[in-house]
């Protein structure tokens, strides 16, 4: 069993229903062209706000993020409300939610 699961894909987004926090919309993949919307620039602006070792790869439209730990290849829901309860480890984050075990795993549902 997935902590989330995909609720819609119609309209605007996808939504996507995450374990412990509710509902959210994967609103945009982040690319790597130089856009209002590129993974570069989104790593700079989040860097020293999400954990370590991971990848901004997309967004909520409530400035939310769905974040890929580089390691392991995880993906996650990054919080910004919570955010001061978020560390930079991984581990001990309170506003990070586990999605998926990979991006491919995401997509599937």
């Amino acid at each position: 069993k997935h902590p989330f699961s995909i609720l819609n894909s119609e309209g605007d987004g996808i939504v996507i229903g995450v374990s412990g926090y509710g509902e959210t919309v994967l609103n945009y993949l982040f690319g790597f062209t130089q856009s209002d919307y590129d993974i570069f620039g989104e790593l700079e602006r989040y860097k020293s706000r999400i954990p370590t070792e991971c990848l901004p790869i997309a967004d909520d439209p409530a400035g939310n993020l769905f974040i890929l730990h580089l390691p392991t290849g995880a993906v996650y829901f990054w919080d910004h409300e919570n955010e001061h309860l978020g560390t930079s480890n991984l581990g001990d984050s309170k506003n990070v939610y586990r999605l998926a075990g990979s991006f491919s795993d995401l997509i599937a549902g």
